[in-house]
């Protein structure tokens, strides 16, 4: 598995297959976590995959989220309503049931709970709190598992343990399917200002005294990997945490990671693999420019680097400020090219 061996031995990194610095720079990446062994190694137990249907037998991958997925419940409720909506539809049409996945949920994550527990291990959802955009999700989770919705105050750590408050005394915790952030899960070794974490938990998830789902440092997995070997073609992937992968094609000349929703449309009527890449550049950013007025939370700089065919090194390889020139003129062409093509629509 790609996450084991980023934080173990990083065989990957020293092969050469994979540059340490698309490792190790990534924001995602958890240098707290190295050498830490999650119960039967796995480091993603729920994952959120955005699929879109694109044809009779095609499907695409959109996102994947690998660390705190979220929007599970409202598949589950929109099935319920559909159900009493049209109950007649679903007589005569064979739909695959989903009503059982809080028990399968509940499920995997009792299957991780560490070695250390002796006997039916007791699950907590930990919740950032009602405020969390989120929050109906926790609570509907918890009741349809019958575990105990906690936020990071109702957890404490003593003698290597996790305990729960509760009104009959401390209760010990063994899984914590967590809804937070890695930076928020413990200020003692993430974000010292956190108030949603609790206390000295990575030194019992170290420990082997506690199991984390998703584990800390799984958020940083997916990447993309492209090149061309001597006389072949050049080809690209993009590589999930899991190790399933997909790959360019014809039909799906570029990939993206990351926010891409706003920028993709730019791509998807401009880019082919006949593009000039001096053209597919200027796509790409101008593709970026668009999430960047459409998404706040997307900022500059952006990091620029082009590979052509047969080249053993980058033709351009640069780092574009906010306060780049070149880029604000192709933002304002774009823009005026924009409102010019609106106006002449009648």
């Amino acid at each position: 598995m790609f996450l084991y061996d980023a934080y173990h031995r990083a065989e990957i990194i020293r092969a050469g297959i994979i540059p340490a610095e698309l490792v190790y720079l990534n924001e995602s990446y958890e240098p707290a976590v190295v050498g830490i062994d999650p119960s039967r190694n796995v480091y993603s137990h729920i994952i959120g995959t955005d699929i879109v249907r694109v044809g009779v037998d095609d499907f695409y991958v959109l996102e994947d989220n690998c660390r705190t997925p979220s929007g599970v419940s409202y598949m589950l409720e929109n099935r319920e309503i559909m159900m009493r909506m049209f109950p007649t539809l679903f007589g005569k049409r064979h739909i695959e049931p989903v009503e059982a996945y809080p028990a399968l949920l509940r499920k995997t994550l009792a299957s991780v709970a560490p070695a250390k527990c002796d006997g039916d291990p007791t699950l907590v959802i930990l919740s950032p709190g009602p405020l969390n955009s989120a929050y109906y999700e926790h609570s509907f989770l918890a009741d349809q598992m019958g575990a105990d919705l906690v936020e990071g105050q109702d957890l404490l750590v003593d003698n290597d343990r996790v305990w729960m408050r509760t009104t009959r005394g401390p209760q010990r915790v063994e899984v914590i399917y967590r809804r937070i952030d890695d930076a928020y899960l413990d200020p003692l070794c993430f974000r010292p200002d956190s108030l949603l974490g609790v206390p000295g938990l990575m030194n019992v998830y170290r420990s082997g005294g506690v199991s984390i789902c998703s584990a800390p440092g799984a958020g940083g997995a997916t990447l993309m990997l492209g090149g061309q070997r001597k006389c072949g073609g050049a080809r690209l992937f993009l590589m999930y945490s899991e190790g399933n992968f997909i790959e360019a094609t014809e039909d799906t000349p570029y990939l993206q990671i990351g926010e891409h929703k706003y920028g993709k449309p730019i791509l998807d009527r401009v880019v082919t693999t006949e593009t000039p890449l001096n053209e597919a550049v200027k796509a790409a950013l101008l593709s970026m420019d668009s999430t960047l007025r459409s998404n706040l939370s997307v900022g500059m700089p952006l990091d620029l680097a082009v590979l052509p065919t047969d080249a053993c090194a980058f033709s351009e390889r640069r780092r574009i400020d906010a306060d780049d020139a070149g880029f604000h003129s192709l933002s304002d062409a774009w823009s005026q090219s924009l409102r010019d093509a609106f106006q002449s629509i009648t």
